[in-house]
């Protein structure tokens, strides 16, 4: 195996075999608090409590999906009897009324049909039923890992780091992380590996990958399934007549990502090199995260702009006609990564009359404000201080992460001689469930 892999690939697992030592009830407060033998310590809601119970009635055993969800439960009117610490967090719950949300409604319907769990009859309450007493049970690991008022340490937490880079941090590293085909394909460690380094840094490189169409369909597959779009399972990038898309042409591509116009854009993109005779076409790749991170530091205006003005997104052509509309900036959710949206060459029209959720309520867009933060951002994306360039070698192939960094290729010259790339994508989902599956299994495992 190549030996280029970065030191915060083999971050040491948590490991250790957890339990409640102290756990009492908030006085006052409807929560609990906990405190693990390790010191750390948080509290956690009545209701998330109750809502994420895992004993055999609340949560199937085979399947670990839940049996119940908030309408089985009068979140409200919770109390707790006894709290009791170990190896599990086990709290007990007193009877309660029926939910407000199923006050007054047929007791015959509710029990014959979809009764909440735990319904029972009861004489004594108004509407003749009540909740049962229920003992919620909490792995203590479990409840370590996702707490949230304060959330956990962050080695406890399934979500890898994240290293953000320009051109001359990327070289200091000694440039893109490689790795053996063969060894990709034949051991789940130096998978482990690259799915963690690609996760790190976005961009990862197999090297000696037999020269011919086909094993970049081998390597997706030992991540997920491939995501099929309208280019197909797999596709060819060279340079043809009367090309349906740029790629296929000898012109150069600035740095952009792929499919913008899909409701769900590939996550990753896989680019493996059959041949490269021809003159020309050195590949370039732009971490996105990095020239966010510079641009909100220096205008964060721009980026208030580009998150929130929907730009247009469209392919028409050959009986297909893909549009979607978002911005170039997309918010995300708390502890998940940024997306771009970054393809000019197939950009209509932005909708300067309509604003995205993330927008704020009193945001007044001035279109001369948001072309110059436009091409800021442009600017900063062709800028060589974050291009990171090399020339791909028949038998090379890369794994990207594309909506995060963003590819690019210099013009070549087709009379010179051949040049063809093969790809495919996969879904980011898929990628991070098999990242997370294999952390996990060495966290349990107890490596590092």
């Amino acid at each position: 195996m190549l030996a280029r892999v970065t030191q915060s690939v083999r971050a040491a697992a948590w490991a250790r075999a957890l339990s409640v030592a102290v756990a009492e009830a908030v006085p006052g407060e409807r929560k609990v608090a906990v405190e693990f033998d390790d010191g750390f310590a948080a509290q956690y809601d009545y209701a998330w409590l109750r809502d994420n119970c895992m004993c055999d009635a609340c949560m199937d055993a085979a399947s670990g999906q839940k049996n119940m969800c908030a309408y089985d439960y009068n979140a409200p009117a919770l109390e707790v009897t006894n709290v009791r610490p170990g190896a599990a967090l086990e709290v007990a719950w007193a009877p309660t009324p029926l939910p407000p949300w199923l006050g007054g409604r047929s007791n015959a319907a509710l029990a014959s049909s979809y009764p909440p769990m735990g319904m029972v009859v009861d004489e004594a309450s108004p509407d003749g039923w009540s909740i049962a007493a229920h003992t919620s049970r909490l792995d203590a690991e479990w409840l370590y890992e996702h707490a949230y008022a304060p959330p956990p340490p962050p080695a406890v937490c399934h979500e890898p780091p994240t290293t953000t880079w320009n051109a001359a941090d990327l070289a200091a590293a000694g440039g893109v992380v490689e790795l053996d085909y063969a060894s990709y394909l034949d051991s789940d460690d130096v998978l482990y590996d690259a799915l963690s380094s690609l996760s790190d840094r976005g961009l990862i490189m197999l090297k000696n990958v037999p020269a011919e169409r086909g094993p970049v369909e081998a390597v997706a597959q030992r991540i997920a399934y491939i995501k099929e779009t309208m280019y197909g399972r797999l596709f060819d990038v060279e340079s043809t007549p009367e090309a349906a898309n740029v790629a296929n042409t000898s012109i150069s591509l600035a740095p952009h990502m792929d499919l913008c116009y899909y409701e769900s854009p590939p996550g990753l993109q896989l680019l493996h090199a059959i041949t490269t005779e021809a003159t020309g076409g050195v590949s370039g790749f732009v971490d996105g995260f990095r020239v966010l991170e510079d641009l909100r530091a220096a205008a964060p205006d721009a980026v208030e702009l580009l998150s929130s003005v929907p730009l247009t997104f469209h392919y028409r052509r050959d009986g297909q006609f893909m549009r979607f509309r978002r911005p170039l900036i997309e918010a995300a959710s708390h502890n998940e990564p940024v997306a771009f949206n970054w393809s000019p060459q197939f950009e209509g029209p932005p909708r300067l009359d309509l604003r995205t959720a993330s927008a704020k309520p009193d945001f007044e867009l001035n279109a001369d404000a948001f072309y110059s933060a436009y091409g800021l951002f442009a600017a900063m994306v062709r800028d060589p201080a974050y291009l990171y360039e090399f020339r791909m070698e028949s038998g090379d192939m890369v794994v990207f992460l594309n909506r995060r960094v963003l590819h690019a290729r210099t013009e070549f010259d087709a009379a010179s001689g051949p040049r063809l790339l093969q790809g495919t994508y996969v879904n980011m989902d898929d990628f991070r469930s098999k990242l997370r599956a294999m952390k996990l299994a060495r966290t349990t495992l107890g490596e590092s």
